[in-house]
């Protein structure tokens, strides 16, 4: 049976990485467990406590229907109403932001993209597979419209012309998705195309090229997809989203930006380079040696984890722009190194150290911009080349160790944690975890040596000090 991806289907929870940072990281050098007071609260208590990103607080002010952010219902529509955006409107008042959108007999009209993602082959998903995700909302609750192609299974792989009509799920080689009202704890409705056509301008098969097009007379269906066969069937009497003369324009390995406006991103190209240390011995967990992946750093470049082989330790340290423990730490480290985090001061104190300090959100839970990147290195004394940025808005599924067999669907940290496993635990049916994120290789070999809930009795200068002293 073919292999599709479903967004949060084989997912034990859905977070979207927008929770809190409880009290400062340490960063003192101490063999303690510091980092336990960094961590972010489950997905079902997020906005209950410390500093939380802006947008995710679980209460329904200002929600008329549908979901909060946490996946709570707020409430229901009735006389006929449909709910769009936590409002109940008359149906076909949606958002008709494209042009020439149907309003024949359409639920919903239009779809503003505020941020585009676009990938060949994600980690996540099967292999000759191409994904475009639009959202419109920087933060949660967020409708999304997809297009998906499965090149194996006849999808299309250059500018062209292309008919959707009579489209299931099941066996579409090109597949026209679309989701509303969606938050950590998943999505209220799901849209399937089967009618009308996309016409694509330009099809870039490398990072930075583009992908450009729009839609012809496409019509949505409410359906229900069977998460063993993936048939799509169309619920009796349920919505239709009309969406022709929609416009997408984004970079291929990259993100943000709306229908108007292409932008860079943090996510990781098609073209990422093989493993060139570590031999046979690649792997996600401790002891294996980390595969080759790139992430894009402030000034706009795409940089090769394996780039650094050959020296004696890399430290990595995700953060997020909301998290106040991030700042304290990065603050504690700089002051340590001289004033400045950089790859002169690291080596003036620890000869053979790198590092790569990775955000993964902007100050509201957002997708950081290279912009918000720059800013963020400058504040806090650290060397843009060596600070990089990992969100995919589409959302990667990182497996958990416990219970086995299990994942969490992430935005942040999506490329990292897809190579580097962070040793995630379900506690109950939600995952608990916190930035400041620390992670040790070998820098001879790139082997996973530690991280912070692989062995949370230390803190991560001990961890380096044992890898640089070939402990």
């Amino acid at each position: 049976m073919r292999t599709r991806h479903l967004i949060s289907i084989f997912a034990i929870a859905t977070m979207a990485f927008s929770s809190a940072c409880v009290s400062s990281g340490g960063g003192d050098g101490d063999n303690n467990n510091n980092n336990n007071n960094n961590s972010m609260p489950t997905a079902d208590a997020v906005g209950s406590q410390g500093d939380t990103a802006g947008n995710t607080e679980c209460t329904c002010d200002g929600i008329e229907c549908g979901p909060n952010a946490c996946g709570d219902i707020c409430g229901t529509c009735t006389g006929g109403l449909v709910c769009e955006a936590g409002t109940c409107s008359e149906p076909g008042g949606g958002n008709n932001n494209t042009p020439g959108g149907n309003t024949g007999d359409c639920s919903k009209t239009g779809f503003n993209a505020v941020n585009q993602v676009a990938e060949h082959d994600p980690a996540d998903a099967p292999p000759n597979f191409f994904r475009y995700v639009a959202f419109d909302a920087e933060a949660p609750p967020t409708s999304q419209l997809q297009i998906q192609s499965y090149l194996d299974f006849g999808g299309p792989k250059g500018a062209g012309t292309y008919d959707v009509a009579g489209s299931n799920f099941a066996d579409c080689g090109l597949c026209l998705l679309a989701h509303t009202n969606c938050t950590q704890n998943g999505c209220e409705k799901a849209f399937l195309a089967d009618e009308g056509s996309v016409v694509i301008d330009e099809f870039g098969q490398m990072s930075g090229e583009n992908f450009k097009g729009s839609f012809k007379g496409v019509v949505f269906k409410e359906v229900t997809i069977d998460p063993e066969s993936y048939k799509s069937t169309v619920v009796p009497g349920g919505e239709t989203w009309c969406m022709d003369g929609y416009e997408f324009n984004t970079q291929i390995g990259g993100g943000g930006g709306g229908n108007n406006n292409p932008g860079g991103g943090g996510n990781a190209p098609a073209d990422a380079d093989p493993a060139v240390c570590g031999g046979d011995n690649i792997g996600t967990m401790v002891g294996s040696s980390v595969g080759n992946f790139k992430l894009q750093n402030c000034n706009g470049e795409w940089v090769n984890l394996h780039s650094d082989c050959g020296s004696k330790a890399v430290h990595i340290m995700g953060t997020a722009g909301w998290c106040g423990a991030c700042t304290t730490t990065l603050n504690q480290l700089a002051g340590q190194l001289g004033g400045s985090i950089s790859p002169a001061s690291l080596e003036a104190a620890t000869p053979g150290l790198k590092m790569w300090v990775v955000i993964s959100e902007d100050n509201s839970g957002g997708v950081p911009t290279l912009d918000f990147c720059k800013a963020y290195a400058q504040s806090r004394k650290i060397d843009p080349s060596i600070t990089f940025i990992d969100n995919n808005p589409a959302g990667t599924q990182i497996p958990l160790v416990e219970p086995e067999g299990y994942a969490v669907e992430l935005n942040g940290f999506a490329t990292i944690y897809s190579y580097i496993n962070p040793y995630l635990k379900a506690q109950g049916n939600s995952v608990s975890m916190g930035v400041p994120w620390n992670a040790v290789l070998k820098g001879a070999n790139m082997e996973y040596y530690w991280s912070d809930y692989y062995d949370a009795s230390k803190y991560f200068p001990q961890a380096i000090q044992e890898v640089v002293n070939g402990q």
